[in-house]
């Protein structure tokens, strides 16, 4: 069920990003039965891992996490772009910031984001 997700995780982002894409970590899943469960206590531990490499910025992503294919997307990939851009305009305190959707709507159905 879970077989070849890392890996398609990593592709698409270098696919992305090409050189510059992000250094990847892997955060293994916690299935339970219980509805949100598994997912609270895998991002429990991914911020406690994130804690213990003590780096400025860590991102935390799902496994179907995607760029969309336009250029803006691509700041996303260039570590000091993603700082200028983004991570710039947060507060100083900012300990947790969520970025994406869930649906996008477009003007043309076609149009593939």
């Amino acid at each position: 069920r879970n077989e070849g997700r890392l890996d398609a995780f990593k592709e698409k982002w270098h696919h992305s990003c090409g050189g510059a894409a992000p250094q990847i970590h892997h955060c293994p899943g916690v299935i339970d039965a219980r509805r949100g469960y598994g997912l609270t206590i895998s991002l429990l531990q991914c911020l406690e891992r994130a804690k213990q490499m003590d780096l400025e910025v860590n991102v935390i992503f799902e496994d179907d996490a995607r760029l969309f294919e336009r250029p803006e997307s691509l700041y996303f990939c260039d570590a000091e772009k993603r700082r200028n851009m983004l991570w710039s305009g947060l507060p100083e305190d900012s300990f947790i910031t969520f970025l994406g959707g869930h649906s996008w709507k477009y003007q043309n159905a076609d149009e593939d984001g």
